[in-house]
């Protein structure tokens, strides 16, 4: 039966993401914030535990009480490793107990490290076992998926920390077509009308699918979307979509909750939303509000009568509406992830490149809004820009620099970014944000000057491995290029700097669960004032 994962980070004491960032890019990362900050509470006598494993710095990881760095295309042999000794904690083995002056993480090496951490992950899952969880990124192999429910499931975790919900996006009867094949069809003329509902394929599709130039040959294409880009551009025909405000529309939650929204004007520029367009291609002209309104009945599983529909239009959402988790054992059998581990092997032609959302424009959706642009990635603070975000090591091997250009290539595809050095990024492995390379409108300076912003990565992107690509060798090009952070605001000088790091002690506050429980709420007093006299 077709199912999603949900977390309940409340109920669990040991909590291990593996490049997964729950509290940052995920979908749910709001009520994962939420769940996660009940168990942090000072006043709890035994705070939870997050170990995040990733290759690239996030906020999850930020807020790990333990974090190792690990390329992403290894963390499948990772999750093998921590499987098979959480296996031989589970059939009564011993923990490894800490020697008498033992050194410091940061003082040992690598294969130590990556020892230690896994030895202290497995001992904490076993201990809090059916009060845990561990998840990975859902860019992640399938095989690395399923090896991550299967130590859930050995764990005892699903069903309380780790839940099966039902799939909320598929559709009974309708068998899916992904965009492969779609492109395959498009090229061999077997399809000669296509509608598009947004979503700007020509643009967000990997590189090697070639999609745009596929669309472009269709003899009837129509796409529906709020501007002309990409895709608009080699499509026939371009209907105006309706912006969210204009139109009707309903939501699932990821509980199985139904939310309803509804238009706060009328379309402006005669513009249809996604449900009408539906509804006239099925030969039916309903209106927007007609549609949710059945589609509400069919969710409460009976007719709503008008005082029942009105008090949904106010609430905003269907009363008494959820879905329970999925019961019973699962079968998670399947290939074991391959690969090796290997924390600071840097070999140029062997690097990774690592794709991954931008944390202001998303996929690119936002590009053109110049605010959006403005916004601060939330690690490095670059504004106007994607990069080659690597480590200062891997950088140093590579004979890199920060702010200059390096040309990535891969087979017959090639990218260029201008490096960014980032502490905390694995060594060899390269993150690149997407959603860049669009052009937009620079409001601030001239209305009428289109410039493009960023570098599309689609390039190095396939359908096969749209997020982890390996086998990639970096070339310097020598070239600067001006990149821009906020990261240095308000300390431009001696001075700046100097009451920065005066005022970081008043403002920020750290202890351990020891110390508030032995000091109370008062455990900070002797650091002074919290605020500036």
């Amino acid at each position: 039966k077709p199912a999603e994962l949900l977390f309940d980070l409340s109920a669990a004491k040991v909590i291990c993401c593996l490049d997964s960032d729950l509290l940052g890019n995920d979908p749910n990362m709001l009520l994962y914030s939420r769940q996660f900050a009940k168990g942090r509470m000072p006043s709890l006598s035994e705070m939870s535990r997050l170990y995040a494993v990733e290759s690239r710095f996030s906020i999850t990881g930020a807020a790990a009480d333990s974090r190792l760095a690990v390329r992403s295309s290894q963390i499948g042999a990772f999750l093998v490793r921590l499987e098979e000794r959480v296996d031989e904690l589970l059939a009564g083995g011993s923990p490894k107990s800490a020697r008498e002056k033992e050194a410091a993480f940061d003082k040992i090496k690598p294969e130590e490290q990556l020892e230690r951490f896994v030895d202290s992950m497995a001992e904490d899952l076993v201990k809090a076992k059916g009060e845990s969880l561990v998840s990975v990124g859902a860019h992640q192999p399938l095989e690395v998926q399923l090896a991550a429910l299967r130590l859930n499931q050995k764990l005892e975790n699903v069903g309380k920390a780790v839940q099966i919900r039902p799939s909320r996006s598929v559709i009974e009867g309708v068998t899916p077509v992904n965009l492969s094949d779609l492109t395959d069809a498009l090229v061999k003329g077997t399809v000669s009308t296509v509608w598009i509902l947004g979503d700007n394929p020509a643009y967000t599709a990997p590189g090697n699918l070639k999609f745009a130039e596929a669309l472009a040959k269709v003899p009837h294409s129509v796409y529906l979307a709020e501007f002309s880009d990409e895709t608009a551009a080699v499509s026939k025909w371009n209907v105006p979509l309706a912006h969210p405000l204009e139109s009707w529309g309903d939501v699932r939650g990821v509980d199985g909750s139904y939310g309803v929204g509804q238009p706060q004007i009328l379309p402006l520029l005669g513009g249809k939303s996604p449900l009408e367009i539906l509804s006239l291609l099925n030969g039916q002209a309903e209106s927007g509000e007609a549609i949710v309104k059945a589609t509400a009945d069919a969710v409460s599983e009976k007719p709503l009568v008008v005082r029942q529909w009105q008090e949904t239009l106010h609430s905003g959402f269907l009363e008494g509406v959820a879905t329970e988790s999925l019961a019973g054992s699962l079968n998670v059998e399947g290939t074991t992830p391959a690969g090796t581990l290997n924390l600071d092997s840097i070999e140029n032609g062997s690097l990774e490149v690592v794709f991954t959302i931008s944390d202001t424009l998303f996929d690119g959706r936002f590009a053109k809004n110049v605010w959006m642009q403005e916004l601060p990635q939330a690690m490095t603070k670059l504004v106007w820009d994607n990069a080659a975000i690597m480590s200062p090591a891997t950088a140093k091997k590579l004979n890199l620099k920060q702010a200059e250009i390096v040309r990535l290539v891969r087979g017959d595809g090639n990218l260029e970014l201008p490096v960014f050095l980032m502490p905390g990024q694995a060594h060899g492995s390269i993150t690149a944000h997407l959603g860049y390379g669009r052009v937009c409108r620079d409001e601030a300076v001239d209305s009428n000057e289109q410039v493009t912003v960023g570098q599309n990565v689609a390039a190095l992107r396939t359908f096969e491995n749209p997020s982890i690509v390996t086998g990639v060798e970096a070339r310097s090009t020598s070239r600067p290029y001006k990149l821009v952070t906020t990261q240095d605001h308000f300390a431009i000088d001696k001075l700046g700097l100097e009451t920065t790091a005066e005022r970081a002690g008043m403002l920020i506050r750290e202890g351990t669960v020891e110390q508030i429980t032995e000091g109370g709420a008062e455990y900070v007093d002797h650091l002074g004032i919290h605020h500036p006299p």
